[in-house]
């Protein structure tokens, strides 16, 4: 929960100062986009360098869900194993177990969903290399340089650093 919860805050840094497609702000959600989106995904995908509307929502709904998780998370220890427990906010251990587990139950769904957009993206548009550019940062195609400056770069490789030492250090507890 608490590497998920670093894995966030990560993603969370990545979408205000990352590459302009990693940006919240690029994110073209609105529901009109999203309409034609869906009826027509051919038509509409290589208009979006970026996140298509559809993804773009997944992904905000994958941060809410996480978060939500590592909340109810952090909640259901705190309600059964602290001296907090006696606080009224954590003192519904089933409360949050339940949506804890409800979360959890989302979260699949969403990331099912997610590998299906992007296996569809990919059998749609194959030059658009979608998976290829989501590992690596750099998309090769009409639009804006969507590469990592050095700054993105260090980012990138901290934030990997302090979540693979947050694993490490949780495992050795």
């Amino acid at each position: 929960g608490i590497s998920l919860a670093v894995l966030v805050l990560f993603r969370i840094g990545w979408g205000i100062a990352g590459p302009r497609y990693s940006r919240f702000r690029d994110f073209p959600i609105s529901a009109l986009k999203i309409k034609r989106f869906i009826k027509s995904p051919k038509k509409e995908e290589p208009l979006y360098t970026g996140h298509n509307p559809l993804a773009a929502l997944v992904m905000l709904l994958i941060l809410a869900t996480t978060i939500l998780i590592v909340i109810t998370g952090l909640a259901t220890l705190l309600s059964e194993e602290s001296f907090l427990s006696a606080t009224p906010l954590l003192n519904s251990y089933e409360l949050a177990h339940e949506l804890h587990e409800i979360a959890v139950n989302v979260l699949i769904a969403l990331v099912v969903l997610h590998l299906g957009g992007l296996a569809k993206s990919w059998h749609n548009d194959r030059k658009a290399q979608v998976v290829t550019s989501m590992i690596t940062g750099i998309k090769r195609m009409p639009g804006i340089n969507a590469n990592l400056n050095l700054s993105q770069r260090a980012y990138a490789f901290l934030a990997g650093m302090l979540t693979i030492a947050t694993l490490l250090y949780l495992m050795m507890l």
